[in-house]
């Protein structure tokens, strides 16, 4: 039976309400969206990058969702936008240091069952499956299909947790 891909189901749930999550806010160092992974560089969260071997070893957490409104708009701001780190409502962020909640993937081109380790990948604000060589950043807390680009992640003391709902 092929994985369930994410994109399939509804994450805002997940996004507002991680499971257990300890979440810090943070500053931003450039306009990113929820679900992206970044790491503690000085006094603000960047775009984390296994390129940069010293990402490896920092603070690393994910982007939050919270609901925010367009200031000069009025419409509400969507999962998928930005925090505009030039608006006052999206200088801070909240990031998730640890819990189940979804974050940004490379497609892995295939797919990758639950519990599988996740490691920061050189795709800059990315996981991707952890491939023994490498520090281990957390686990899949649901299947990953092959195609997803985003996936439900258990990390810190979750690490090995299955998620167990279907929003």
């Amino acid at each position: 039976m092929a994985n369930t891909a994410i994109t399939d189901l509804t994450t805002e749930r997940i996004c507002l309400n991680p499971s257990e999550a300890t979440i810090i806010n943070g500053t931003l160092g450039a306009d990113m969206p929820p679900g992206t992974v970044v790491v503690k560089a000085s006094d603000v969260w960047v775009k984390g990058d296994s390129g940069t071997a010293s990402h490896k070893l920092k603070i690393w957490g994910v982007v939050g969702y919270k609901k925010r409104v367009n200031q000069t708009t009025g419409a509400l701001k969507l999962i998928t936008d930005n925090y505009d780190v030039s608006e006052a409502e999206d200088k801070i962020a909240p990031i998730i240091t640890q819990g189940i909640c979804v974050a940004k993937c490379v497609d892995q081109g295939a797919d990758v069952d639950a519990g599988h380790g996740m490691m920061i990948s050189a795709t800059a604000g990315a996981l991707t499956a952890q491939d023994n060589a490498q520090i281990d950043h957390g686990s899949l807390a649901a299947d990953l299909a092959n195609g997803d680009t985003v996936c439900i992640v258990a990390t810190g003391k979750f690490k090995g947790r299955i998620w167990g709902g279907v929003n």
